[in-house]
């Protein structure tokens, strides 16, 4: 088993194929890097940047009202932020063009001190699709 090209594992299952348990792990291990992603830090301030190249886990502590810029090299993916509220809490997230939301709703973050939300977000490779999950602690 080992990692695999797009084109490679595409090709195991064609119309009429019968992957393998080898094919399989190939798979498996070529998107070992969706869930090994290296974890970023992002630099809170007022406007907020998150380069996707540098991976695309990341967590920020919102130590004031900020904004989520746009992200820098945008691709295809999925990536996934965690956004944590300082000691105050009580802390505003907006957002540049690029992050959209279901029925044009932005996400209210949870406000309690310490409390933290996990943004998903399915990139298009143009839109940063965000599906939120609130109010851990």
């Amino acid at each position: 088993m080992s990692v695999q090209s797009k084109t490679v594992l595409k090709s195991y299952f064609e119309t009429g194929d019968q992957p393998t348990e080898s094919n399989f792990g190939d798979l498996i291990d070529s998107l070992q890097h969706v869930s090994a992603d290296t974890l970023q830090t992002l630099t809170d301030g007022s406007s907020i940047a998150w380069n996707l190249s540098a991976g695309g886990l990341a967590t920020v502590t919102l130590g004031g009202n900020r904004t989520l810029a746009n992200p820098t090299n945008i691709a295809a993916g999925i990536y996934m932020l965690k956004v944590i509220q300082d000691g105050t809490g009580s802390r505003t997230l907006a957002y540049g063009t690029s992050y959209k939301f279901a029925g044009g709703v932005v996400p209210i973050l949870s406000s309690a001190a310490a409390a933290y939300d996990i943004l998903t977000f399915f990139c298009d490779g143009t839109n940063m699709n965000c599906i939120p999950s609130y109010n851990f602690s």
